[in-house]
């Protein structure tokens, strides 16, 4: 396991194998496990390293924030393990994208699997979604918003 403070947030990221290093991102609500599937094939091969972006998806409230913070990290990564593919899904698709772009001298290629469009909270069309995408950052709130009648209420809305 390797740990490295980014802006004051120690960051764990599981590093395995060697070879080309590919750097996996989860998702908003995903987790580092989210690719137990995939990289033993990989481990042959690559230098495999997982960061666990779940502490920041916590506390950033916008795209470029996160960008910002995981362009740090990936200095720090590429400072150790020299030039990086990015591999991401979903929201982590998203930030690959975004830091590809950004940084070309450290990141070689990515593979999006499945990225969503940054900012997505603004495309949403439902307000419900919108609002409870809002009030998962906030865990007591969420919790008794889900279990008032207003929150059941917006769960059947989402549901039909």
């Amino acid at each position: 396991m390797l740990n490295l403070s980014v802006n004051d947030i120690e960051i764990a990221c599981r590093v395995s194998g060697t070879g080309q290093p590919i750097v996996l991102l989860h998702g908003f609500g995903g987790q580092p496990s989210d690719w137990n599937a995939l990289d033993h094939r990989l481990l042959a091969q690559h230098c495999i390293i997982i960061p666990n972006l779940s502490r920041l998806y916590l506390g950033i409230n916008d795209f470029r924030g996160s960008v910002n913070f995981v362009e740090v990290l990936l200095r720090k990564l590429s400072s150790r393990f020299g030039k990086l593919t990015l591999a991401g899904v979903s929201y982590g698709g998203a930030l690959c994208w975004a830091l590809r772009s950004r940084c070309p001298e450290i990141v070689s290629q990515v593979i999006l699997i499945n990225p969503m469009p940054p900012r997505p909270v603004e495309r949403m069309v439902s307000q419900a979604l919108r609002d409870l995408v809002f009030m998962a950052r906030l865990p007591m709130i969420f919790s008794l918003y889900m279990r008032s009648p207003f929150g059941r209420k917006a769960i059947m809305t989402l549901a039909s």
